[in-house]
């Protein structure tokens, strides 16, 4: 706020003629920017996690999901199994 009044000190000295009345709102946000990395692991939420339908056993888990919806099975051929993958 400090820095925004001086700004405005320093443009009225110059024969603006322009007075600040008043500041009505000022929002300022900031967020720290943390990307995954590749192969890291996200814990699933427990809802997920208690049903065992996310496994992280040979770190191609991506590859598998897109995989499964490009090549669905039914609900009897075991979706869950990689091996319906691999062809």
């Amino acid at each position: 706020m400090e820095h925004l009044l001086k700004g405005m000190d320093e443009f009225e000295q110059r024969g603006s003629g322009w007075t600040l009345h008043s500041i009505v709102n000022l929002a300022i946000n900031a967020n720290k920017h943390n990307p995954m990395r590749g192969r890291s692991y996200i814990e699933p939420p427990d809802i997920i996690g208690r049903r065992e339908a996310c496994r992280n056993e040979d770190q191609e888990c991506f590859r598998w999901a897109v995989l499964s919806a490009l090549h669905p099975v039914t609900f009897r051929e075991h979706p869950d199994r990689v091996r319906n993958y691999l062809p």
